[in-house]
């Protein structure tokens, strides 16, 4: 029974009100603020007790606001606020899809629901200041990111947040990295993004101006985002706990332009002009000794004449810098406008991903080979700890070690195969599949795939050198191969060829142990658009998960 969890609990009475509704009346404010203000434990009772009673499915949504209307509250004959509950038919258990334990998660759900809670006000009579509002709202979120990020701390780096997506006054997005997105909503399907708060607690975000590790908790960003990736772009504020403040125009994530670094710590204040998210160009900085530093930095680091000056603008030093270097000699050091900086985003092995490399994920352009190569690491990675593939992945760089940049002029009959690349060849029997990925010429990625003395090709724009690059390939075994050509999806355009390439790459893995001639290699270009958005929030770390399924 309901009152063996709580002891306020009641059977229905008359002149009583939802306690998860709006106001209908001041009698009905008051009661909800004396409840709410007074009686915390008791809430907090109830929240739990829901949490325990429902089980969460596609349709949380509308259970949440079906269930809470059953709760009510109204004043007994002692002018005591008093709580009961209609409905006892809630039996089963909350069930978490997800790699997170049951105590987070009910943590989770129950500052959700507090935010639901708060959300709550009458139109004539306003129950808390606006500003108190704001402050409780901002909080909740802030606890939430806390909670999720406790949880990645645990250890479990494979673990992956379902998007889950709650409207109140504004929409609420858990994305799968763990980043929390307060998104304005002005009516039904349209979204104010440039006002946006995103909740960062997993990871150190690349939209962060510091160089070097940052040991925080929970970053903060305030302002305009990009409709389809959530990365800031225009005008916006991240915040770093009492670590800083930057103000800054924002460009995929990136600050470009004039900014303002608030290091709250040091208590120092650095204006001066950004680009791809380094200092670079002009800059001011106001020291904690009353002292102000001028100089130029580039690609990050101090360029030419350094000089400090006191408050009343008499010069106090001036100090020369090479590359972030001291050095004696004026000329030695000079900043060049005309360079454009170079910030590196991501790393993994030996594969370094820059920010001239992230903008070409953007539409109607050609991928590097380098963001191919990163990719499909992490892919083979993915699928040697979930399966038993045994498959092994050349990628652009290893095939360019075994036929050159140049293979369709090669000659293959003098092709020589590198000690380090023999024993995989020679062993080939072991594998499911030997793929290579190519971007043949430099000109054009394409796929060819051995297996079962076959060696097949996979090219979404088929030429008229795709033979030789079969022969060439096929010569470095040590076995007479057929060789195959399979019909395969064609790019609708001449920029898109990597990404054709990605997705052949990765039914490989999928279907490691189908014949590479039975597998379906349709796809529709919508999903080759989504796949190249995906690369990109791979590279902004937003996706927790590596496999893009198709719908």
């Amino acid at each position: 029974m309901l009152s063996d969890l709580f002891t306020f609990y009641k059977e229905k009475k008359d002149n009583s009100y939802m306690l998860f509704g709006k106001q209908n009346n001041k009698e009905h404010a008051d009661m909800f603020t004396t409840f709410r203000t007074q009686l915390k434990p008791q809430f907090r009772s109830i929240i739990n007790h829901f949490l325990n009673k429902l089980q969460i499915k596609q349709n949380a949504q509308q259970l949440i606001k079906q269930n809470l209307s059953s709760f009510f509250i109204w004043k007994n004959h002692k002018q005591e606020v008093e709580v009961f509950y209609i409905d006892e038919s809630l039996t089963s258990e909350i069930k978490y899809k997800n790699q997170i334990s049951d105590e987070t998660y009910k943590q989770f759900y129950e500052i959700l629901l507090s935010l639901s809670n708060l959300n709550i006000q009458d139109v004539q009579q306003v129950i808390i200041t606006t500003a108190n509002f704001f402050k409780e709202i901002d909080q909740l979120y802030h606890n939430i990111a806390v909670v999720i990020q406790k949880e990645q701390k645990k250890g479990n780096k494979d673990q992956q947040f379902v998007s889950l997506k709650i409207l109140t006054r504004n929409s609420f997005i858990l994305r799968p990295s763990g980043d929390l997105i307060k998104l304005p909503k002005i009516s039904n399907d349209m979204y104010n993004f440039n006002h946006t708060n995103i909740y960062i607690s997993t990871r150190i975000p690349f939209c962060n101006p510091m160089q070097g590790d940052l040991d925080q908790n929970v970053f903060r960003y305030t302002g305009s985002i990009d409709k389809q990736t959530f990365l800031p772009n225009g005008q916006g504020v991240l915040d770093s706990d009492e670590a800083f403040q930057f103000q800054c125009k924002f460009s995929d994530g990136l600050a470009t332009g004039k900014g303002c670094l608030d290091l709250k710590f040091q208590k120092q204040i650095f204006q001066g002009h950004f680009q791809y998210g380094l200092k670079h160009g002009e800059s001011i900085t106001s020291n904690p000794n009353q002292t102000i530093t001028t100089g130029y930095y580039q690609n990050n680091m101090k360029q030419g004449v350094f000089v400090n000056k006191k408050q009343n603008g008499s010069k106090v030093q001036e100090i020369y810098y090479k590359n972030d270097q001291m050095v004696k000699k004026k000329d030695e050091c000079k900043f060049d406008e005309n360079m454009i900086s170079t910030r590196y985003l991501v790393n993994h092995k030996d594969i370094s991903i820059n920010n001239h490399f992230f903008s070409g994920l953007t539409e109607e352009k050609w991928i590097n080979q380098l963001l191919v190569d990163y990719y499909l690491s992490l892919l083979s990675d993915y699928y040697k700890n979930s399966s038993k593939a045994q498959i092994y992945l050349f990628n652009t760089s290893q095939s360019q070690d075994l036929f050159t940049s140049q293979i369709s002029l090669v000659d293959y009959k003098s092709l020589k195969l590198q000690q380090k690349y023999e024993q995989v060849i020679n062993d080939y029997q072991k594998y499911n599949k030997i793929v290579f990925i190519l971007n043949a010429d430099q000109v054009h990625f394409l796929v060819l795939v051995y297996q079962n003395k076959s060696l097949y090709m996979l090219n979404s724009y088929a030429t008229q050198n795709d033979q030789k690059i079969l022969s060439a390939v096929g010569s470095i075994f040590p076995i007479q191969l057929k060789l195959q050509q399979i019909q395969v999806e064609q790019q609708q355009n001449t920029y898109d060829c990597s990404l054709y390439s990605i997705y052949n790459v990765m039914l490989q893995y999928k279907y490691y142990n189908v014949d590479v001639d039975k597998i379906d290699y349709k796809v529709s270009y919508k999903y080759i658009k989504k796949l190249r958005l995906h690369l990109k929030n791979i590279i902004s770390n937003d996706y927790a998960h590596i496999i893009l399924h198709q719908d």
